[in-house]
């Protein structure tokens, strides 16, 4: 389990870079990826445009994946935006570390492939070969009032 998940992050390394993204961190079988956002609405989609850039790459190497570990990895993913406060922590090993809402709970047992939160979206351009599904309202540890949550899908 261990190589599998190791190769899936050296795979998704290279659409996370090409469309911005920065990784934070690894968590378990999770990873946390950062964009800056910009006042241009196209920009800030580049985390939607990976998903589905992460996605073509997993489906390009089911058969190497099928090969190596009779199974090819299933991803999912939840993207939310808003404050974040930054904060070194530690002093025997040092790091950054990242506080801020998460859906993380949410998705882990939402049965879809990407869920947006509806802050996200009122800052992206949706790209025409995606649509966003009817919302949800969820609540979020650690935040008083609940936010709404989108599917996303590819057209089609």
């Amino acid at each position: 389990m261990h190589d599998l998940i190791t190769r899936f992050f050296f795979d998704i390394e290279a659409p996370i870079t090409a469309h911005g993204g920065a990784v934070h961190a690894y968590v378990g079988d999770e990873v946390i990826v950062t964009w800056p956002v910009d006042p241009d609405g196209a920009s800030n989609a580049r985390c939607l445009e990976c998903f589905a850039a992460i996605d073509r790459t997993m489906a390009g190497l089911a058969a190497i994946y099928q090969r190596a570990f009779a199974v090819v990895p299933q991803f999912r993913a939840a993207l939310h935006c808003g404050p974040v406060i930054v904060s070194e922590c530690g002093s025997a090993k040092r790091q950054l570390a990242f506080f801020g809402e998460r859906l993380c709970e949410y998705y882990k047992q939402a049965s879809q492939h990407l869920v947006v939160s509806a802050d996200l979206l009122s800052l992206l351009t949706i790209p025409p070969d995606l649509v966003v599904g009817k919302g949800e309202t969820i609540a979020l540890r650690g935040r008083h009032e609940p936010i709404q949550v989108h599917a996303i899908q590819q057209a089609g």
